[in-house]
């Protein structure tokens, strides 16, 4: 394992403590970072350049993931019901598409928009014991959902890189490439337990690892070789984002769910400023 350890100025934004902090996403209208904490049911939104307070709205409990539209102020909201479209202005909830999983059992966690402009979204076992979770590529034309991976027990991670598309699962501590063009599946197993990540414009991956106060950076040029780490002050970062105003600062998100002892920084969001590029990230278009 490298121990190769990236010493960066970091930051923590003054927020309420998330429980289950998740889905960092940048919004390019109004340059601004949202948030959601998926047990709490709450939406966070932070305008670094504005002011230090972060706004709060209350949305849907287990919902896993706001997106970015093509829309100021329109945001994409997803949980086990469906798709939903929020108005940021009005508070306004609509119905986009509805899912019939037809199983309680389960619920989705992590959602990103493709470079194609569709939904990939996971759902998983509520309780992660069960590997009954599948990622699905939600098709935006024709309003249709496609299995794309199946028997993952934690779905976590999606990017797109060098002709193949990007995935983890958190339980078994094992990502996956799958060719975009033949569809071939590779693992490569990992020692940390992969959550959430960013990507930055030389393919190198930073990973969010649970239970370990850090980021992992592997080069998906180089088999997912691990370059190094960076550490964080929470115990659980779940997730991770370049800013769209440097591309270069990068946003943690973090959870306390779980843990025995609390501090201050657990559930916070870490402002890191880095050295890396980061690739922009894709928008919805409604």
């Amino acid at each position: 394992m490298s121990k190769s350890i990236f010493a960066f100025d970091t930051k923590i934004i003054k927020s309420p403590q998330a429980e289950l902090g998740e889905s960092p996403i940048w919004c390019y209208h109004t340059n601004s970072l949202l948030w959601v904490d998926i047990k709490k049911g709450k939406l966070f939104r932070f305008y670094p350049n504005l002011s230090d307070a972060v706004e709060v709205q209350n949305i849907p409990t287990l919902t896993s993931a706001v997106l970015p539209t093509n829309i100021k102020d329109l945001f994409v909201l997803i949980n086990i019901d469906g798709i939903y479209v929020l108005n940021y202005k009005t508070r306004e909830l609509s119905v986009y598409f509805e899912f019939k999983f037809n199983n309680k059992k389960i619920r989705t966690n992590e959602c990103q928009v493709s470079p194609d402009g569709n939904i990939f979204i996971s759902v998983m076992d509520k309780n992660a014991n069960n590997p009954i979770g599948v990622i699905y590529e939600f098709n935006a034309e024709r309003k249709e959902l496609n299995c794309i991976h199946s028997n993952l027990l934690i779905p976590n991670t999606m990017q797109w890189f060098g002709g193949g598309f990007w995935f983890a699962d958190s339980g078994r501590k094992v990502f996956y490439r799958k060719d975009l063009n033949t569809n071939a599946i590779k693992e490569y197993p990992v020692n940390y337990i992969a959550d959430g990540s960013a990507l930055t414009k030389e393919g190198i991956l930073i990973n969010a690892c649970w239970g370990d106060k850090c980021l992992a950076l592997y080069d998906l040029n180089n088999s997912m070789q691990l370059i190094g780490r960076i550490i964080v002050d929470s115990s659980q970062p779940t997730s991770c984002l370049f800013s769209g105003i440097d591309h270069s600062t990068l946003y943690v998100t973090s959870a306390y769910d779980g843990l025995e002892k609390i501090t201050i920084n657990d559930g916070m969001v870490t402002s890191i400023k880095t050295n890396f590029i980061g690739q922009p990230s894709n928008t919805f278009v409604l």
